[in-house]
């Protein structure tokens, strides 16, 4: 057992002296590879994209809909929205997509409301 931990800290201190140390520890500590560093540009082409097709169909229901349902229709609409954002967004990053739908729509329903109530405390419709 001696020789076997003598070889694994000798072969350390040698990987350490030869690399950056916070890049050995990243990579063999902490399992950080190249592959699984932040990519800011992908994730903002990504927000984007969600945000215009979870928008599509809210407004698609505020042109199309008679001006006495409009507000439902809108709700509903946006509801369905967000089920279908959180479903696939969950199923995309692995998760349970149900969980992950769920929560987005009792959290894009939370906002919407809030939203509403600001509006009525300073006497603006939203």
């Amino acid at each position: 057992m001696a020789s076997r931990l003598t070889w694994q800290t000798r072969f350390a201190a040698e990987l350490s002296q030869r690399d950056d140390l916070l890049e050995v520890h990243a990579r063999d500590e902490l399992g950080m590879t190249e592959l699984s560093h932040a990519r800011p540009f992908q994730a903002a082409g990504a927000s984007a994209t969600s945000f215009t097709v979870g928008a599509a169909l809210p407004l698609l229901a505020v042109i199309v809909s008679p001006s006495s349902t409009r507000i439902l229709l809108t709700m509903c609409a946006t509801a369905l929205a967000l089920v279908a954002t959180g479903w696939a967004g969950a199923s995309l990053g692995g998760a349970p997509p149900l969980r992950g739908a769920a929560r987005v729509v009792v959290w894009g329903i939370a906002a919407m409301l809030l939203t509403m109530l600001v509006g009525r405390a300073v006497g603006t419709a939203v």
